[in-house]
């Protein structure tokens, strides 16, 4: 009965295996689920739009995902 879910990590954040091992319980379970690494980024790294690109382009697509599943 989970949502479908979507994971943005930092390629280079400690809990990047975290994230991987969540996707992948969550999937044995049947929920759709995305993970999207951002390789050299650091934690929370979407702190940091506009400035960074990759940052923008996180938080585009997390809202474009959030648009998505809640419309």
């Amino acid at each position: 009965g989970l949502p479908r879910t979507l994971i943005h990590v930092s390629g280079s954040e400690v809990l990047v295996s975290d994230a991987r091992k969540a996707a992948r319980r969550l999937a044995a379970a049947g929920v759709p689920v995305e993970v999207h690494v951002w390789p050299g980024q650091m934690h929370v790294f979407q702190l940091a739009a506009p400035m960074v690109s990759e940052a923008t382009r996180s938080l585009r697509q997390i809202g474009d995902y959030i648009r998505e599943a809640t419309w």
